[in-house]
């Protein structure tokens, strides 16, 4: 059975700062790229193992947690 997105999260694990911070990227040109790494790194995790919330600095209000629901 596939999951299907009913919630997404509202924010990111991380920064778009904070990551060209920690690749010590100083310029703008590659923000769109980052971002959409930092997207790709959250799904992943979330797909491997669910019980992942999206942010690890403050724990997130229940109706923000990205849910899935079966489909199929």
């Amino acid at each position: 059975m596939a999951l299907k997105l009913v919630t997404a999260p509202a924010m990111e694990p991380m920064s778009l700062d904070e990551a060209k911070t920690y690749l010590r990227v100083e310029h703008n040109d590659e923000d769109e790229f980052i971002a959409g790494l930092i997207v790709a790194a959250r799904q992943a995790a979330e797909l491997l193992h669910p019980s992942v919330r999206s942010s690890n600095r403050l724990p997130r209000p229940e109706n923000s947690t990205p849910r899935y629901r079966q489909t199929g």
